[in-house]
């Protein structure tokens, strides 16, 4: 085998190792890009979930507070949101229970008024509603 074959040879092998090394640079760097954007997504969706519950507590809230509101549609309102969130949320089935199951306690009476039996009919309903679930 002649110098020069030998200088060809040899230049294959350092060009091929150095593209074995290029690749595993490239390998790593992608890896780190990927774990980086994993690292961020979950701080995303950690973020997002607080804000779910905070917007869930808020709304939870104003439920209560609606509930003794003058205006009968907006105690209604309160019922039902109250029921559509323990629907959706289990853990706030039973609060809602319990508020509901006290507000029907405090509003029920023999002499309540119209206004007073469609807040207690509402009530009831979430309240049969929620048992079922």
């Amino acid at each position: 085998m002649s110098t020069v074959e030998t200088w060809i040879g040899l230049s294959e092998v350092v060009r091929n190792m150095a593209l074995a090394a290029v690749a595993v640079i490239g390998l790593y760097a992608a890896w780190h890009r990927m774990q980086a954007a994993t690292r961020q997504a979950d701080a995303s969706l950690r973020q997002q979930q607080t804000a779910n519950d905070a917007l869930l507590h808020e709304t939870f809230t104003k439920a209560v507070d609606s509930l003794a509101s003058d205006s009968l549609t907006i105690r209604v309102g309160g019922i039902l949101t109250l029921g559509g969130l323990a629907r959706a949320e289990p853990a706030y089935k039973e609060m809602a229970i319990a508020i509901l199951s006290a507000y029907l306690e405090e509003h029920q009476a023999p002499e309540a008024d119209e206004t007073a039996r469609r807040d207690i009919a509402a009530v009831a309903t979430v309240l049969a509603e929620l048992e079922t679930d």
